[in-house]
Formats: structure tokens, C-alpha cells, sequence
């Protein structure tokens, strides 16, 4: 990582992160997403931290496509990834994890964000682009080296 160095934005055309420098964390949302879906491999576990108002740290996944950026599990992600790797976080490192932007509700009210599913599988929920418009989203073909 080239830690203090302007962030040049070849990697991604968000405005939301165009100004970071690299080696900032970020969270990962739907507008730092840079596809409407993608297929990323877990490359750490962490906890994220709140403040002294929560009741306890939520846990975060790093990214071995993102080294700077971190999604921090909501119940919903926490739950597809317990149910497709099991339990124990540390086993989810290098396996790799479909990530995509979807409507989603937040505090009772519907807006664009992120989901997590079976890298092989189409998802349950329709992948929306920055705009919130339907895109299509074809699985792997059958060859492709498993998760």
C-alpha cells in the first residue's frame, strides 16, 4: 500500500471515494461498490467499533480486491455468510463471496445498498446499478474453479 498518496481513481470512477488517499479505510456501500456485482475473495475479519453507545463491536470483512475498503456485516450479511462458510470467521478467509448493490431498508426506510451471496448463484434480491436501475447478472460458467 502506498500509504499518504493521492488516490489517482484507476481503479474506480466513485465520486464518493475520488479524493481518499490511498491507504484511508472506507467502507464499502453502494456507492463505493465499483459494479453493480462483483466477486471479491475474503482476505480479513475484523470488528468495527461504534462508539460506546452499542452494545457490541460488528464484525467487518476486508477484501483482497479492496485492500482499503471494509464492509461491515449487517445481520442480513452476517447470516448468508454463517450460512454458506459456517461459524467460525477465520475460516472465511480466502474464500471468495458474490457482492452486489440491491434495495435494501435501513432504519424502515428503503435505499440502495449491499448484499452478499453464493459466488456460483444468482441472488434472490435484483442487482441495481449506482442509479438504481435493474441489471442482469449471469452466474459463472460451469468450469469456473470453485469458491
Amino acid at each position: 500500500m502506498n500509504h499518504g498518496q493521492p488516490h489517482d481513481g484507476a481503479h474506480d470512477n466513485s465520486p464518493h471515494i475520488a479524493n481518499m488517499r490511498l491507504g484511508d479505510d472506507y467502507n464499502i456501500g453502494s456507492k463505493t461498490l465499483r459494479q453493480p456485482a462483483e466477486v471479491l475473495e475474503i482476505s480479513a475479519i475484523g470488528y468495527h467499533d461504534d462508539g460506546p453507545f452499542v452494545a457490541e463491536p460488528k464484525r467487518s470483512i476486508r477484501f483482497a480486491e479492496l485492500p482499503d475498503g471494509r464492509l461491515i456485516l449487517n445481520r442480513t450479511n452476517k447470516d448468508r455468510l454463517i450460512a454458506l462458510y459456517g461459524l467460525d470467521g477465520a475460516a472465511w478467509i480466502g474464500r471468495r463471496v458474490l457482492v452486489y448493490r440491491t434495495r435494501t431498508t435501513y432504519a424502515g426506510r428503503p435505499e440502495n445498498g449491499i448484499r452478499v451471496w453464493h459466488p456460483r448463484e444468482i441472488p434472490p434480491d435484483m442487482v441495481i446499478d449506482e442509479n438504481g436501475q435493474p441489471v442482469t447478472v449471469t452466474p459463472p460458467p460451469p468450469h469456473a474453479p470453485e469458491p
